[in-house]
């Protein structure tokens, strides 16, 4: 379902992507972008680097967010320990289901480690994606003897960059070394931190919410019995 939405918005976070990068205007942009990249496929600059971030990035984070969900579950309840039933073990479960401050605070540092693990594994692939992004829309360069991004032609306009995913990778990697695949990374992590972590709670808390009080979904006619079956008083 991410990468349909993420393909769905992709034109929409390209013009984003190369209004920071290049200013002017979302018209500008998308109208120089399909002037420059040869069509309206150019709107979709950087999808592939965009998947291979988001989808990665989800099964990353949720599979790391739920371990650790699962090691906090063994820690209390296993079934293997002779203190599952001591007072103490009963105490510390009774704890932790009613205290909003625990149960927050754990689920918000698990989806900071989630976070942090996801974002700094897939940083290399986000690279790729605003490089990619960041040329269409372009205005020409004011000084054409200037040095170029590498990711960009070596003409004095800014032409497209590597659009396959692995052979810009690999170019970016070339050019700019292993610290060139984590440029950005403190920023992205200093974001995600936050993010993940109030998601979590979020979501969390309004899941147990939900969990203890269901919406009931009466059929209209079962209602309409039950309330004509229902003594009435006359006055």
């Amino acid at each position: 379902m991410r990468c349909v939405v993420a393909t769905a918005v992709s034109p929409l976070e390209m013009a984003r992507t190369s209004m920071q990068a290049n200013g002017g205007s979302m018209w500008q942009t998308l109208r120089r972008t399909v002037q420059v990249g040869g069509g309206t496929r150019a709107l979709w600059s950087g999808l592939a680097a965009t998947l291979w971030r988001d989808a990665p990035f989800s099964a990353i984070y949720w599979g790391v967010y739920e371990s650790l969900k699962v090691a906090r579950s063994l820690m209390i309840h296993d079934r293997d320990s002779d203190d599952i039933c001591s007072a103490g073990g009963l105490r510390q479960t009774q704890r932790w289901d009613q205290s909003p401050a625990i149960r927050s605070s754990f689920h918000f540092a698990c989806g900071v480690i989630a976070g942090v693990t996801a974002a700094v594994i897939t940083n290399p692939a986000d690279v790729v994606k605003t490089r990619n992004q960041s040329w269409p829309g372009a205005l020409p360069a004011a000084n054409p003897d200037k040095d170029v991004h590498p990711s960009r032609s070596k003409s004095g306009s800014a032409g497209p960059p590597t659009q396959r995913f692995w052979p810009a990778l690999s170019q970016l990697l070339r050019q700019e070394g292993f610290a060139g695949l984590f440029r950005g990374v403190v920023p992205r992590v200093i974001k995600v931190i936050p993010a993940s972590g109030i998601m979590m709670v979020t979501f969390e808390e309004m899941k147990r919410w939900f969990a203890h009080n269901p919406i009931s979904m009466n059929n209209p006619v079962d209602a309409a019995l039950e309330s004509s079956s229902m003594p009435q008083t006359r006055g």
